[in-house]
Order: structure tokens, then sequence, then C-alpha cells
């Protein structure tokens, strides 16, 4: 299996979200799209996000 680490970009929305979903175990997409609405992403970057939410047990 093929690992590769992923490396959030260092916005500090992001890492709240994350530390918010793992209290709680899941988040919602208004949560993810209220927090975000200032933050530029690429596709890839949203991609990489919703992979560490998966990896962290964090249900959409």
């Amino acid at each position: 299996m093929l690992s590769v680490e992923i490396v959030l970009p260092d916005v500090e929305e992001l890492h709240k979200l994350v530390e918010q979903g793992q209290e709680k175990g899941f988040l919602t997409y208004d949560e993810i799209a209220g927090a975000l609405e200032d933050v530029e992403l690429t596709k890839e970057q949203v991609e990489d996000f919703v992979q560490v939410l998966n990896d962290n047990s964090v249900e959409l």
C-alpha cells in the first residue's frame, strides 16, 4: 500500500475544524462551508482536507 503524508496548508480554520471534528466525531457541511468561506483552497487541498478528516475518523 502506498502511503502519502498529507500536510494541510497552515490555515488556522482548517486545523480548528479537524480538532472540532475529532471532539464531536463529525462535521456538517454547513460548519465546513461557514469556516472556509473566506479561505482560498485548491481542489487538491480540499481533497486532502477531506482525507485528513477521514483519517481522523471524522464523519461528514
